[in-house]
């Protein structure tokens, strides 16, 4: 029976031993953890800053869509986005300021232009434009870095 309670007591001992982390493994973990969330972060950035163009060129669309059938039944494209019965979705108006429509009459034509907010997440990603003929256009401020999306 002695045995046992000095068994006991030893198995005691170890596990008051051997209780939590020492700094340095603490201090590891905390590097490793720093090291993948700045290598992480930059690329959840473009993700977010693509989800957001996408919900901006999602609107332009639907827009032309309005604006074409506003052509149709009205020989005229519309001034404004309210002529056309569409309101810029929140997500978008949180990164995006709306200039509008650019009408010109001869011919009938119409250029619809998405400017990033300045300071937010997508003013490094260029003004976005999509005109009556289909072609869409990021950066369309700046002749040297215009592409289609």
């Amino acid at each position: 029976m002695g045995s046992s309670r000095q068994q006991v007591k030893h198995l005691a001992s170890i596990g008051s031993q051997a209780r939590g982390f020492t700094l340095i493994e603490l201090m590891v973990a905390m590097a490793i953890v720093g090291v993948l969330v700045a290598l992480s972060y930059p690329s959840y950035m473009d993700y977010v800053r693509k989800g957001n163009r996408a919900a901006a060129q999602a609107f332009m669309m639907e827009a032309a869509q309005r604006q074409q059938q506003h052509l149709l039944n009205n020989r005229s494209y519309a001034a404004s986005i309210d002529d056309l019965g569409v309101s810029v979705p929140e997500d978008v108006a949180k990164h995006y300021s709306v200039t509008g429509f650019t009408i010109t009459s001869s011919p009938s034509a119409f250029v619809l232009t998405l400017t990033p907010l300045s300071g937010g997440y997508q003013s490094i990603d260029g003004t976005l434009c999509l005109a009556n003929t289909g072609e869409r256009l990021r950066f369309c401020n700046d002749a040297t870095l215009e592409v289609s999306w």
